[in-house]
């Protein structure tokens, strides 16, 4: 080869590359800032140093110029092997092979080589002696090397290897669709090893300079192209290839003919086929079901469906996800399929459903039963509340010893509770069961009324004091519901609210979480109930005061089953020695 030519060759590659990396560096200083970045920029800046040492090393016009310029060159090739294989470390995820301390480690023979070069008397271990050719208006050096010269290239070699053969396994394990940001990665690193490899070699006989340097302005621009053109780093390749060959879920891309194109390991497990082997088949001759899946996928007008997969005699299920593919021209250039496995899951869902049926068609019995039972017990309470009322009201009932008077009375109070108890049950399983009620702007005053007229039994017994509001704010319920709550509010107030009970009802508009509601209230003066009992007063079988009554404890829980279907809540403020306020919320009219 011509030896003006290879090295006009070089004095016009050698700016232009150098030109190149620099815009490449300002383009990589713009991205937002990273550890890869960073490493990138490093590298970048040095490689232009590099080529631009190395060509004022050729143009220099006298020796001492010449031989400075060649130690500013051989200081800037020893940092780039080793900035080399960082950087390609960094961008393949590979981190955990490198601590700090292996980092400092890679510059040892780097940091020797610059000591020896700005040391006069160990230069003689690089080089041996300087010979200058003429060629044109350059001053070439044949420099005669010594052996740890040697053991800066064979180290260099071995790192710039390394790097490379990193970059080439990402490249080859990398998911189809992020394959062409790799491409230029492996490209670029190819570049300074072959200019190289040709000069060492002497495959070009007459092939005296070294492009080395150009050979790394090339791979920088190649990154550069790669971060500035695909978004190296903002799309992170590499780590969406590790979430996705690692995740458990099946991940399939295929091209527009419906090709595959790659498939992840458990998409291979889940065909039982190899990524060789699956590669360039079409998607129907992997997945039979496929034009279904699709026609789903079309029906349901979404991306994502579940769909169902026969293997030998099991059916299994699969919540598939569907997702256009789209290039860096923002053209669509596949699909990419992924498919969860919800087999389990479904199992279970079916399990529950079938055991929630079974679990209503009970309810449904033993409400039937509960009901049944229930009336057939009124009917006889009804005959011994009758008869006892009837002999306490007797004109013979003077005649009575004292002992049966009392009997009687204990018959029909206790008959009483029974009664109740019984039309709670009925009520509490007519709440549960009913699942549609029509409600409407409540009469209040009338509900009021009705409630009080019901509880004159109660009243008469304990003759409390009771006040209403002379009117009420117009709220929405179901009045047979409403009716239950102020009956049990009232009676508890009555029984509890003092001796004789001072009972107060009323009303007043509040706001609910940015609900416009109505705050219905029963107030008493009696004894207060303790703060750590009030969490519970709402639930089943809780008594007011165990120490007065042996209650069932279900009127409170019924309270709060009907004004949760009401779409309103419940609640009491009290303190022992201060009374009681019971209250419950629903929508304003």
């Amino acid at each position: 080869m011509d030896l003006n030519f290879q090295y006009m060759l070089f004095m016009v590659m050698a700016p232009v590359s150098v030109v190149l990396t620099i815009i490449s560096l300002y383009f990589v200083l713009r991205l937002t800032p990273s550890t890869e970045t960073r490493m990138l920029a490093i590298m970048l800046g040095v490689v232009a140093a590099w080529t631009i040492s190395d060509t004022l090393e050729l143009v220099a016009q006298t020796e001492t110029w010449s031989v400075f310029w060649a130690a500013v060159t051989l200081v800037h090739s020893s940092l780039v092997s080793p900035l080399w294989l960082i950087f390609s470390i960094r961008f393949t995820g590979l981190d955990k092979w490198f601590s700090r301390r292996r980092i400092a480690a890679l510059f040892i023979i780097p940091v020797i080589t610059i000591i020896m070069i700005l040391t006069h008397p160990f230069q003689k271990y690089l080089w041996t002696s300087f010979e200058y050719v003429r060629i044109g208006y350059l001053l070439e050096a044949n420099i005669g090397l010594g052996f740890w010269f040697w053991v800066h290239v064979t180290y260099s070699y071995i790192l710039v290897l390394i790097g490379t053969g990193v970059l080439f396994r990402n490249y080859i394990r990398t998911f189809t669709f992020y394959r062409r940001q790799s491409t230029l990665m492996v490209l670029g690193a190819l570049a300074p090893l072959v200019l190289n490899l040709i000069k060492l070699s002497k495959l070009f006989p007459g092939f005296t300079r070294d492009f080395t340097s150009v050979g790394f302005a090339v791979a920088s621009i190649a990154f550069g192209v790669a971060v500035v053109r695909y978004r190296l780093f903002d799309l992170r390749p590499v780590a969406r290839d590790a979430i996705i060959n690692s995740m458990d879920d099946a991940a399939i891309s295929i091209n527009m003919r419906g090709q595959v194109v790659d498939i992840n390991p458990a998409g291979q497990q889940l065909v039982n086929l190899t990524a060789n082997e699956a590669l360039g088949m079409q998607i129907e001759s992997i997945f039979p079901e496929w034009t279904t899946w699709i026609e789903h996928v079309e029906t349901s007008k979404g991306m994502r469906v579940e769909v169902t997969l026969e293997k030998g005699d099991l059916l299994f299920w699969f919540d598939m996800h569907y997702s256009q593919l789209i290039d860096e021209r923002g053209q669509q250039s596949g699909y990419l399929i992924v498919l969860r496995d919800i087999t389990d899951l479904k199992q279970a869902e079916d399990s529950l459903r079938e055991y929630a049926e079974e679990l209503e068609f009970k309810n449904r019995e033993l409400d039937a039963y509960a009901h049944t039972v229930a009336h057939d017990l009124k009917n006889p309470l009804a005959t011994i509340l009758g008869a006892s009322e009837l002999l306490i009201t007797a004109e013979e009932k003077d005649e009575f010893p004292p002992a049966l008077v009392m009997s009687i009375e204990i018959i029909i109070r206790n008959t009483r509770r029974m009664n109740n108890i019984i039309d709670e049950l009925l009520l509490l399983s007519k709440i549960r069961k009913q699942q549609e009620i029509k409600t409407a702007v409540l009469d209040m005053s009338q509900i009021v009324n009705v409630t009080l007229d019901r509880l004159k039994g109660l009243i008469d017994e304990f003759r409390p004091e009771v006040t209403t509001p002379p009117n009420w704010p117009e709220a929405v319920g179901y009045a047979p519901w409403v009716e239950e709550i102020l009956a049990n509010y009232v009676s508890n107030a009555i029984k509890y609210g003092g001796n004789p009970a001072r009972v107060e009802l009323g009303a007043e508009p509040v706001s609910d979480k940015g609900r416009s509601m109505v705050r219905f209230y029963v107030r008493d003066q009696g004894v207060g109930i303790d703060p750590k009992k009030q969490p519970n007063l709402f639930q089943l079988f809780t008594q007011l005061d165990h120490t007065r009554t042996q209650g069932h404890g279900l009127g409170l829980s019924i309270v709060k089953r009907i004004v949760t279907r009401l779409d309103g809540d419940v609640g009491v403020e009290s303190q022992p020695g201060k009374g009681s306020t019971f209250w419950f919320t629903l929508p304003r009219a």
